[in-house]
């Protein structure tokens, strides 16, 4: 998060410097502890629809958005660090499961 941004505010600009998506709407699912050698810090998830996706000239931190119908539509080696994380794909399936709420 940038300095003065609120949770919502973060995950939308993150999203769309990423991705170019453009939030319709944004659910808060649950935040999360990462444990990662001496650090130890939280991530917040939300689940969103999107209501446009721009193309970018730049994305910040990836190489831009990638369309699939599943997670498991994506080959292991183009998984980014996140999309190999146990708990972001544990709340993948719950959405998908339960709907964005």
């Amino acid at each position: 998060m940038d300095e003065g941004e609120s949770l919502v505010e973060g995950a939308q600009r993150e999203l769309y410097e990423e991705t170019g998506g453009l939030v319709g709407n944004l659910h808060f699912v649950g935040t999360y502890t990462v444990h990662d050698g001496d650090e130890t810090f939280s991530k917040a998830a939300f689940c969103c629809n999107i209501e446009r996706l721009d193309q970018l000239k730049h994305y910040h931190e990836t190489n831009g958005p990638m369309l699939v119908n599943h997670i498991d539509d994506i080959a292991e080696e183009d998984k980014s660090l996140l999309l190999k994380d146990d708990c972001v794909v544990y709340l993948y399936n719950e959405v998908r499961e339960n709907g964005c709420q």
